[in-house]
């Protein structure tokens, strides 16, 4: 379970602290028609907190991978860490 939990802490930051995978997120929202909620940062001490990360984690699947997919190739480490999350 603390490896799920790293996991969708890790993947949600990665995805939040930067400007440009969060408008390559927007720009495949605006393309696509698929259902987003915002995702939401997991706090390792409350359990209800943590439910509702993992839970948007989840609800946005198909988004984030293709994110995700769209960033690893590039040349600096966030490559290489997209490529650990996507296996």
């Amino acid at each position: 379970m603390d490896t799920t939990i790293t996991y969708t802490k890790d993947i949600i930051e990665f995805i939040q602290r930067s400007s440009k995978r969060l408008s390559i997120a927007k720009q495949l929202l605006y393309e696509t028609t698929s259902p987003y909620t915002k995702l939401k940062a997991l706090y390792p001490t409350r359990w209800t907190v943590k439910v509702g990360s993992m839970y948007s984690l989840l609800k946005n699947y198909e988004l984030i991978k293709d994110v995700l997919g769209a960033v690893i190739d590039d040349k600096d480490k966030s490559g290489t860490t997209v490529n650990g999350y996507l296996q």
